[in-house]
């Protein structure tokens, strides 16, 4: 009976792995092309103080 317990276990770690490198591969694929150019914030800017409310 041990091993039905561990069985199900397995599997969903088995799935896990896979959906984590089906993941990673989705991510590879679509945005890859930024890793020469990576996507920067810029600067803030000054911006006019209000009254207080």
């Amino acid at each position: 009976m041990e091993t039905l317990k561990v069985y199900p276990k397995e599997l969903r770690r088995v799935k896990r792995e896979a959906n984590l490198k089906e993941w990673q591969n989705s991510v590879r694929e679509t945005h890859g092309c930024l890793a020469d150019a990576p996507i920067t914030r810029g600067t803030q800017g000054v911006y006019a103080v209000r009254a207080e409310m």
